[in-house]
């Protein structure tokens, strides 16, 4: 008997290269339609698993649109959704925002390591 799995829930991971982004600015040029939060992490316990050339990033601007939600940090950002949804209007400009922020698909300029992002609908 055929039994669908139903699909993972959106997650992707974008990058910058050569310049990174500034907590305040990034808090204050989100629309506050997404409801920038800055967390701040004041211990290394809070990101001693980084993985090393990010080692030490002590913040991260969260952000929320209706389903879609992201992490955005110096050089990072990470999109997700916790139950997979449709897109909403508001989603799908929260997305954009983040792809414009952060417009490379791999920490470096080099083939491997590439984040695909994976298909999602929109309402």
């Amino acid at each position: 008997m055929y039994s669908a799995e139903p699909l993972e829930p959106y997650h992707h991971v974008r990058w910058v290269w050569l310049r990174k982004h500034n907590p305040s600015e990034l808090s204050q040029n989100l629309d506050q339609a997404f409801h920038p939060t800055l967390k701040r992490y004041s211990e290394e316990k809070d990101y001693k698993y980084d993985i090393l050339s990010f080692k030490g990033i002590k913040w991260e601007v969260w952000i929320k649109a209706d389903t879609v939600g992201a992490f955005l940090s110096e050089y990072r950002a990470v999109l997700y959704q916790k139950v997979r949804e449709r897109f909403t209007r508001k989603d799908v400009e929260l997305r954009n925002r983040v792809l414009k922020l952060y417009p490379r698909r791999s920490s470096g300029p080099f083939p491997w390591s590439v984040s695909e992002e994976p298909a999602f609908e929109t309402e």
